[in-house]
């Protein structure tokens, strides 16, 4: 959750040029079922609530419904990745919650996180049965991507679908994984332009191994212009900038495609 807070801040502080306020709160929270019912996120139970608003310039209602998409932003180019909230949106709804945004142009934004109130021991059944955090979905994806923001994104929203998760920052180590724990990878999440080792020269790597990993090619550019037709290991291509559902959908392909294959053989 620090990094929830980091991001929120930052965000906060940035739309305050000139200065301004930022309030921190933290309620305890019951939705009603009128909350419930105007609120597709919300589900019953206690929850905490932190509040973190500032006196900012306010996010336009036009583009308030796109602010937790991944690259999108309002900053000038260069000054932001479009990340910052749409890693908050992962990781809240990674600990079962949901966030909510109320703004007004030249009056300041808040952002409401609903987090589940977490019981105290005593007041758990040492007889329950632990229960998987998601039971969605299973398998392990590698993500090779050189930045930071975009691994820790795509690991909360396949966390969240219940995958496990490891992340890889240079083609390179990606390779050293997949030598440390052979037939265990199921999908790769493989950025295309990255420092030591690229994602081609990580195909080629891949290829002179006679590896069958399935990848997901992540690229800015189309499949004609990467000129990756080749790479049989390449199962799917996902173009930057991507939205959360656009990941999880693909990711769940590939294993539809791999369950009906086996059913098959």
């Amino acid at each position: 959750m620090g990094q929830v807070l980091t991001n929120l801040t930052l965000n906060a502080r940035d739309a305050m040029p000139e200065g301004g306020k930022i309030v921190y709160q933290t309620t305890h929270v019951v939705p009603d079922a009128d909350y419930l019912a105007h609120n597709v996120e919300a589900r019953p139970g206690e929850y905490v609530c932190l509040r973190v608003a500032d006196t900012g310039s306010g996010i336009p209602a036009e583009l308030q419904q796109h602010i937790f998409e991944p690259f999108f932003t309002t900053k000038e180019r260069g000054k932001g990745t479009g990340l910052g909230l749409a890693i908050v949106f992962g990781i809240v709804r990674q600990h079962g919650g949901w966030i909510a945004c109320q703004s007004e142009p030249l009056r300041g934004t808040a952002f409401e996180l609903f987090l589940p109130r977490c019981l105290a021991v005593s007041e758990t059944s040492a007889t329950d049965e632990p229960v998987a955090a998601n039971a969605l979905a299973d398998g392990t994806i590698l993500i090779v991507d050189d930045e930071p923001m975009i691994r820790q994104l795509a690991n909360a929203i396949l966390t969240q679908a219940g995958y496990h998760v490891l992340q890889a920052e240079n083609g390179a180590v990606a390779l050293d994984i997949l030598r440390e724990r052979p037939g265990q990878i199921d999908v790769i999440v493989l950025d295309a332009v990255m420092p030591k080792l690229s994602g081609e020269e990580t195909l080629r790597e891949l290829a002179r191994s006679l590896s069958d990993d399935s990848v997901i090619f992540s690229s800015g550019y189309s499949t004609e212009q990467t000129g990756l037709h080749e790479f049989p290991q390449i199962r799917a291509f996902l173009p930057k900038p991507y939205r959360a559902e656009q990941l999880a959908q693909t990711v769940s392909e590939i294993f539809g495609q791999a369950r009906q294959a086996a059913r098959q053989s």
